[in-house]
């Protein structure tokens, strides 16, 4: 827990641990809390946006981040491959959690090599998402490209940087604001990433705002998601919903 800019370890009230409820964990990074005289947390405040998914067991909600202003969905292209899904997924999750959502495109200079496919499959990428209405950002910390308008989108906010292992979230943060998180290579047989960020922690941002930077995930499947979210948070087929019986 911060406190007066010093961090300190506390434990949990000991009611708060016998809780029982959907949760899979009852504090998240960016939560605000209170203290009793000897350092327990034995309250929560009150959360005014929330990152989450399903755990494992597919019973309970897991959470990411809290407090938050906006998710930075973090993407690549060729290595890992770009996963439209998993971002249909993301997008979901944040409107469904109060956040506004920033599409991030990492390693777009290994395009220049890429099979055709893979070209293909990113420029067809923006062309669906631009109608969307989110900011997205096709970066390259090689070539810097991008790099500055990113920076400048999380300038005084609180974001999250979420998204697969591999994709380059803490060299991204590296890159813009010159920090030390540390970065891993993909695995050579998978092209997959490794799990380098362990933890979730809140990173204060040179010039102002605040950053949470994520492990990064093999799944992410939304909590409490309805056939009527689906039809609600797919703002493209809006126009449709009236005529289709699907």
């Amino acid at each position: 827990v911060d406190v007066n800019g010093t961090t300190t370890l506390c434990s949990l009230k000991g009611l708060m641990k016998k809780e029982t409820s959907q949760m899979k964990n009852l504090l998240a990074v960016g939560d605000l809390v209170y203290l009793s005289s000897n350092g327990a947390i034995e309250q929560i405040g009150k959360r005014r946006s929330i990152l989450s998914r399903m755990d494992i067991s597919g019973k309970k909600q897991q959470l990411i981040a809290v407090n938050v202003d906006q998710v930075i969905i973090t993407i690549s292209v060729v290595a890992p491959p770009l996963k439209p899904a998993l971002v249909d997924r993301y997008l979901i999750a944040a409107e469904k959690g109060n956040i506004q959502p920033i599409l991030a495109i990492t390693k777009i200079d290994l395009l220049s090599n890429a099979p055709h496919e893979e070209k293909k499959r990113y420029e067809e990428f923006l062309t669906a998402y631009e109608m969307l209405g989110f900011p997205i950002l096709s970066l390259s910390i090689p070539s810097n490209t991008g790099l500055g308008a990113l920076a400048s989108l999380m300038q005084n906010k609180t974001s999250v940087f979420s998204g697969q292992s591999g994709v380059g979230k803490s060299s991204l943060l590296n890159a813009c604001f010159d920090l030390k998180q540390k970065v891993g290579d993909l695995a050579s047989k998978t092209e997959k990433g490794t799990h380098t960020t362990t933890s979730a922690q809140l990173l204060v941002l040179p010039g102002g705002g605040y950053c949470v930077d994520t492990p990064g995930i093999r799944s992410f499947a939304i909590w409490d998601l309805t056939k009527e979210d689906v039809v609600a948070h797919f703002h493209d087929f809006s126009p449709y919903k009236e005529e289709c019986k699907y």
